[in-house]
């Protein structure tokens, strides 16, 4: 096997060119989630949604070190806080719909005793 950079003859067990330091073909990069953690700081949960970008730019800086393990990781940390952000909308969002009923029972129950 040779490396698709520089064309160095490469271990058949090596993860990475030793002279350029480009991943084999069969490594590729974890897919860190930036997209869904972009759309869950946007749309859902800002403060978590951060979160899960920083870890999406952490794994693949980690990927370009060769650190393979840990850009795994990181990658999947990243989709766990897009999740989260999801999740925290959902609960605030029905959380407010329950308080805005409520409130309105109370005010349609105020308007009863004024019509009494």
């Amino acid at each position: 096997m040779y490396c698709i950079r520089c064309g160095l003859q490469l271990p058949d067990d090596a993860k990475s060119c030793s002279r350029c330091g480009t991943p084999v073909p069969g490594m590729a990069p974890p897919q860190s989630g930036l997209p869904w953690a972009i759309l869950a700081c946007v749309c859902c949960c800002p403060a978590t949604g951060i979160v899960a970008i920083v870890y999406a730019l952490k794994s693949a800086e980690l990927f370009k070190q060769q650190k393979w393990e840990e850009a795994r990781k990181a990658a999947a940390k990243s989709v766990r806080w897009s999740w989260i952000s999801v999740h925290t909308a959902i609960v605030l969002t029905l959380a407010y719909m329950v308080y805005g009923v409520i409130l309105l029972y109370r005010q349609l129950d105020q308007f009863d005793q004024l019509m009494k």
